[in-house]
């Protein structure tokens, strides 16, 4: 798929059918998150793979109101940064080209939660990780069920300003 394609075609999907992603494909969509601009190449970043039930189980509560299903979801992503100055730009940066990847390679996802969530500490805590780590985002992917349609954008004319705003 060209970059263009994935870039503009990709949309939020909340659904997955109950089929695998195998490790492979996950490498691919973390080796594009590592591959993300960040600052000064600290990268920064840390990502906890999620698969198991009872993880999901204990996430499940964090993430009720904007993950509703989220013991169904194939694989979910958390993309932590260490507490660096640029910790949410870099990780941003991470989980956009996490979920252009995933669109490329055929899959669904959705940016679910991040470091601004009441939540995100117990996130943490649930995961693990150390408290050096601010969390970032977390990306539900999977193969996708329903797909709804994609958004309207504003015209690109009604966005664009040359010089000065």
């Amino acid at each position: 798929m060209d970059v263009m394609d994935a870039m503009l075609g990709r949309r939020s999907v909340r659904s997955f059918i109950d089929r695998e992603v195998g490790d492979d494909i996950i490498k691919k969509v973390l080796s594009a998150g590592q591959s993300a601009c960040n600052a000064n190449n600290l990268q920064a970043w840390e990502f906890v793979v999620v698969r198991e039930a009872g993880v999901k189980k204990e996430l499940a509560p964090l993430l009720k109101n904007n993950l509703k299903e989220t013991e169904k979801v194939p694989v979910i992503i958390a993309v932590f940064c260490r507490d660096e100055k640029y910790y949410l730009e870099d990780g941003s940066a991470a989980t956009q080209n996490i979920l252009n990847a995933v669109y490329g390679l055929g899959l669904g996802g959705v940016w679910v939660a991040g470091d601004k969530k009441v939540y995100a500490d117990d996130v943490r805590k649930v995961l693990k990780v150390p408290e050096s780590c601010r969390l970032v985002s977390i990306v539900a992917m999977g193969y996708p069920g329903a797909i709804t349609e994609k958004p309207a954008r504003k015209n690109i004319d009604e966005i664009i300003h040359y010089d000065r705003f």
